[in-house]
């Protein structure tokens, strides 16, 4: 092992590498020049009014909400951006990821509001004015009305629904966007919505999940395809924001765990980026290729937050018998997910297989009473 020498007292933010380049000391953290640091949203979070799309009428539905409260006017940000953008600038951010809402976009199908998208024109001009790089999200959860009550992303139509809406929006936002996000999370918007229920439409069917992600990643390509041949900006970049967590066996000495950990890890991490990276899908998805795949992602999301350890559970086979929880005996978010930042470390070097430049466009943390914020920044980056 190197020795570990004190910092030079000229530089007491100093950072020192041994030969390995890994930090051997640091009593600050220094990023590179060009470290894309900044905050993340979603329109429905966020904007406010978004009345015409899946999520409104779901929340607006009793029993779907827990406490029964809705989105409603949020923090108004669809009609405060211009001082939110102002308060991420002089927070020193230099990126900040955003999601179009396609309801407001394509308000009836093949129907394009210029209302809206002269807002959106307005939103990115003023992030760019304030030094701020865009990152776009095409889909983040939500859905026209309309495109809901069609099927959604049952009905295989959606993939021509999606590449339509993504012309028009690289049409009329493409020289303000370098960096797209075309799909948010699909193994979390299928699982949520489509085998535990819990989001819209609410459905339970493995069948209905599986066909839901093969639509998604042919949409992701198509999009892709489209955002590529565009002629606005020859230097922009695609890719989708992926969900991963780290999965661990909670018993070390019992194979069935180690066998379910590497299940939920395929399953849940390794099957979307595999599908599109190699260009056909792979478990749990079926069969059959996916076009112009290989060639759509030029970027990778990562989406982090928790752990989960997996036990062996016979009286589950619909989870392939397999149990996921956080570690009972670690700390946890308000959301009782485990507060794991080495996850962090072991996702990006997950990723590395896949060759593909990488951006955190998610980490963060559940916190009621403000209380576990700061330590868990700093302990994650």
């Amino acid at each position: 092992m190197p020795s570990r020498p004190s910092p030079p007292e000229a530089q007491p933010t100093a950072i020192l590498f041994d030969e390995n380049n890994v930090v051997i000391h640091a009593n600050s953290l220094v990023f590179p020049p060009n470290f894309m640091w900044g905050t993340a949203t979603a329109s429905h979070q966020v904007e406010g009014g978004n009345a015409n799309n899946d999520w409104w009428d779901w929340e607006s539905s009793p029993g779907h909400i827990r406490d029964g409260t809705v989105s409603g006017r949020a923090c108004d940000h669809y009609r405060l951006f211009r001082e939110d953008f102002d308060l991420l600038a002089d927070l020193h951010q230099n990126s900040h990821r955003l999601s179009l809402e396609w309801s407001r976009i394509e308000p009836r199908p093949g129907e394009f509001d210029p209302v809206a998208i002269k807002h959106y024109r307005d939103v990115l001009e003023h992030l760019r004015r304030r030094n701020v790089e865009p990152v776009v999200t095409l889909h983040h959860f939500t859905n026209p009305r309309w495109l809901a009550e069609g099927g959604g992303w049952e009905n295989s139509d959606v993939v021509d629904r999606f590449g339509k809406y993504v012309a028009e929006a690289v049409t009329a936002l493409g020289d303000l966007v370098r960096y797209w996000v075309t799909i948010n999370e699909p193994v979390i918007y299928g699982t949520m919505g489509y085998l535990s229920g819990a989001w819209p439409p609410g459905k339970r069917s493995l069948p209905r999940f599986t066909n839901v992600l093969r639509n998604m990643l042919t949409a992701h390509a198509r999009a892709a395809r489209i955002i590529h041949e565009s002629a606005v900006r020859s230097d922009a970049l695609v890719g989708v924001a992926h969900h991963l967590r780290v999965f661990d066996p909670y018993r070390r000495m019992v194979p069935g765990d180690h066998f379910v950990a590497r299940l939920g890890e395929a399953t849940f991490n390794r099957a979307v980026l595999s599908s599109i990276v190699e260009g056909h899908y792979h478990f749990p998805f079926g069969r059959g290729e996916i076009p112009d795949g290989r060639e759509s992602l030029d970027f990778i999301g990562l989406n982090y937050y928790s752990r989960e350890m997996a036990t062996f559970d016979f009286r589950r086979p619909k989870t392939f018998f397999g149990s996921y929880f956080a570690h009972p005996k670690n700390p946890k978010t308000s959301a009782g997910w485990e507060i794991y930042p080495e996850g962090v470390y072991r996702v990006l070097k997950f990723l590395g297989q896949f060759n593909r430049p990488i951006l955190i466009t998610e980490n963060g943390v559940a916190d009621e009473q403000d209380e576990l914020r700061p330590a868990f920044l700093v302990s994650h980056l």
